[in-house]
């Protein structure tokens, strides 16, 4: 901006992030994907176009992962995931539920995320095929595209790719993360009916188990709450942002 170009930041999560309140007054335009973080910043010069990765998501044809992860295509699938490396705190509160999920309907694929995998296989004994146990993930487009239901933590990332395709979410947000972001970031599906929040202290076995049957044995609720991400979502954000730096 010193030296006469044109400069816009991004901000991905509802909270503002240091480095973008420190820059927020020299730049020519800022971009959100939130309303609080909208509500934050001058109105004059910000735009509400969303997250990249909608975009790169959207464009994505999923591959079969029906047989890759050994999942019946006949049943509705539920999809656990706590980021890329997992998180220790959830797969401890998860043990009960998981060992529930064995006489439902649905199927569950659970991450437990690369470290806790062997000490996750350990608790939990042998399942039946409704339970399938990874570590990890690489091909989460195609998984998500086949979700019925997706239980995941709050990231920026995370929400951009659920309301771009259009999935139903139960939302754990990471306790763990500056100002509390992923809460925020959570609230604002939650608000809109696209999701449903517990909090990472509220987690129980109860609860949550009956919050997926509510969702998975529900296909009105499931509709609403495909259409409410879809309305939050931003498929776009790629052409939209690059349109904005154009007209600069």
């Amino acid at each position: 901006a010193r030296l006469g170009y044109k400069t816009m930041i991004h901000e991905q999560n509802s909270i503002i992030g240091l480095t973008n309140k420190i820059l927020v007054k020299n730049v020519d335009r800022i971009v959100c994907c939130y309303d609080k973080a909208y509500e934050s910043f001058p109105k004059e010069k910000t735009y509400k176009l969303g997250n990249p990765r909608a975009s790169v998501i959207a464009k994505i044809e999923p591959k079969d992962i029906f047989k890759k992860y050994d999942l019946d295509p006949n049943k509705p699938l539920v999809t656990i995931v706590m980021g890329s490396l997992g998180s220790k705190s959830v797969n401890e509160k998860m043990i009960e539920s998981l060992k529930a999920f064995e006489n439902k309907d649905y199927q569950v694929l659970y991450v437990t995320g690369k470290p806790y995998y062997q000490q996750m296989e350990e608790q939990l004994g042998k399942l039946n095929d409704n339970i399938k146990l990874v570590p990890y993930i690489d091909d989460m487009p195609s998984v998500l595209k086949n979700t019925t239901l997706v239980v995941s933590r709050a990231g920026a990332s995370t929400l951009a790719e659920i309301t771009a395709v259009g999935i139903p979410s139960i939302l754990i947000p990471s306790p763990y993360v500056v100002a509390n972001h992923q809460e925020y970031n959570a609230r604002e599906l939650a608000d809109n009916d696209a999701a449903m929040l517990i909090l990472e202290a509220d987690l129980n076995s109860k609860d949550f188990v009956n919050k997926v049957d509510e969702i998975i044995n529900n296909q009105i609720l499931q509709e609403s709450m495909k259409k409410n991400a879809v309305a939050l979502g931003k498929p776009n954000a790629c052409q939209d942002i690059y349109q904005l730096i154009k007209e600069m």
